[in-house]
């Protein structure tokens, strides 16, 4: 599939969706996808992005801005107590608890906003690392259609410069 059938593929999954949120981490995928959500759906997109102990305010500072740019409705959720008892433990399973504490918070804004669903910027690259957290994932039943499109990390630059 060459890569314009693949963002027509990712805007068409989008369009059937109708409103999502994003969990926008301000890193490469994230924008890509935010970009195309809201080129897509307009105001039925909603940015989260997840402030603890292991980000930086400069970050949630560049995807305050990102947002703001492209006037999209961001929520920052502030998790301080970050007190997960596997993730302190740091085994190799961290990852996992950690996703599915996260996506679990963030699954409760989307039903605060009656957002049915919440899509990532996972992609087709990410398969082939060892990613514990993608299990949560399709445990609470994110979408990730940068994957679900056959996107690979090093064309979405591309596309954001068109």
């Amino acid at each position: 599939m060459k890569e314009k059938e693949k963002l027509d593929k990712l805007k068409k999954m989008l369009l059937e969706l109708g409103s999502v949120v994003v969990a926008y981490s301000g890193g490469v995928d994230s924008n890509f996808l935010l970009k195309v959500a809201k080129d897509t759906l307009g105001e039925n997109v909603i940015a989260v992005t997840i402030h603890a102990m292991m980000h930086s305010s400069r970050e949630i500072e560049e995807a305050k801005q990102y947002t703001q740019n492209f006037g999209v409705k961001h929520i920052i959720l502030n998790i301080e107590n970050f007190d997960l008892k596997e993730f302190k433990e740091n085994g190799v399973d961290r990852c996992y608890h950690c996703k599915k504490y996260i996506f679990s918070k963030i699954k409760e804004v989307a039903k605060e906003h009656n957002i049915k669903y919440i899509v990532d910027g996972t992609n087709i690259d990410d398969l082939g690392d060892y990613r514990p957290g993608l299990k949560a994932l399709s445990e609470l039943g994110v979408i990730s259609p940068l994957k679900d499109s056959s996107l690979k990390k090093k064309k979405l630059g591309r596309f954001q410069k068109h």
